[in-house]
């Protein structure tokens, strides 16, 4: 079975439009939150992986 489309025009355009979204507004400790959940998750990444590591066994 064939189809024939005469012409197809497409246009890609970004979700929530041309411009890139808007920094949110720094409440306050805005930025120290932040820093404070990074710090909390590289911590945490680093906990993962020695508790995974397989060092100190004869394997």
């Amino acid at each position: 079975m064939s189809v024939y489309i005469g012409e197809l025009h497409t246009d890609v355009v970004p979700a929530g439009g041309a411009a890139p979204p808007a920094p949110a507004a720094d409440r306050a400790g805005g930025t120290w939150a932040a820093a404070e959940h990074h710090r909390e998750a590289c911590e945490r990444a680093a906990w993962l992986a020695a508790r995974v590591a397989a060092e100190g066994f004869d394997d």
